[in-house]
């Protein structure tokens, strides 16, 4: 959920990338756990370097807002189902940053690797695909909530 939603109806979008309504969000933030990620400042650690291969929570939650499920073209697979990609890999210097990790699900993760599809994670966090064959593609990232329209 967004500052702003926090200002009014309590309304949260799950893990899958579905809507609640704010009853339902009021019912769960009752007796719950809550991460907080902060999109326009920077209170955690988004970058680890070398110091570490696993992707620490704190930045993975950083992924999920960012790219909202499985960053493959066509694949809806949502953030929990999914697993951080180093874009330039680990074995070859790659650093656990978030500019240099990218959400997939298992299978396109393995497909990645296996096919040697080169990844670009662009400044405005778009994501770019070039298959061995020349081919290109580039997807936006899912992790912007919907927005209502209306309270």
């Amino acid at each position: 959920m967004d500052l702003s939603t926090l200002n009014g109806y309590m309304e949260a979008v799950t893990g899958a990338g579905r809507l609640l309504h704010h009853c339902t969000t009021e019912t769960l933030l009752c007796d719950c756990i809550l991460h907080k990620v902060i999109r326009d400042g920077e209170t955690l650690p988004t970058s680890y370097g070398r110091a570490t291969y696993t992707v620490p929570a704190n930045l993975f939650r950083h992924m999920a807002a960012r790219d909202g499920g499985c960053r493959y073209p066509g694949c809806e697979r949502p953030v929990t189902y999914t697993e951080g990609h180093h874009i330039h890999y680990w074995e070859n210097g790659g650093p656990t940053d978030l500019d240099n990790l990218m959400l997939f699900c298992n299978r396109h993760h393995h497909l990645v690797h296996r096919q040697d599809i080169q990844v670009k994670l662009l400044p405005n966090a778009d994501a770019h695909f070039t298959w061995p064959d020349g081919s290109e593609r580039t997807t936006h990232p899912r992790g912007a909530p919907p927005r209502r329209s209306g309270p």
